[in-house]
């Protein structure tokens, strides 16, 4: 899991004020959970200001997995070359992945289209 650590942010609030606190991720990123005072996954979240209070939000990098159509027969293969990548195949966050076009017997691979695009193959691409 990897975290991003951001500055520090002080908020007064009179006594016995109800707080509601929302969790923003950037791009690549995703929110996880509350520590410190506030827990749990519920966001947007609140808490009532009745001492000084520690919240902090935690966020994870996204994953995201790779699909593909064919326009004819053959295969692509997947090399992680940067990033990592989960359980369940999915890809960090800014990962890069090679991809290679193998084409079946009798077939020629003529180019990449959609989110990938170009006759490089083997390519490189950013999830």
């Amino acid at each position: 899991m990897a975290e991003e650590v951001v500055q520090a942010k002080t908020t007064s609030h009179p006594y016995e004020t109800l707080v509601k606190l929302t969790a923003t991720p950037s791009t690549g990123w995703v929110f996880s959970h509350w520590e410190g005072d506030l827990t749990g996954e519920e966001n947007p979240s609140q808490i009532e200001i009745n001492d000084a209070k520690n919240v902090t939000a935690v966020f994870v990098r996204d994953y995201f997995g790779i699909s593909y159509s064919y326009e004819g027969e053959g295969t692509v293969s997947e090399v992680l070359q940067t990033g990592e990548v989960n359980a369940e195949g999915l890809y960090e966050f800014e990962s890069t992945v090679e991809l290679t076009a193998e084409p079946s017997e009798g077939w020629t691979f003529v180019e990449w289209s959609g989110d990938l695009q170009g006759i490089d193959n083997p390519t490189g691409d950013y999830c």
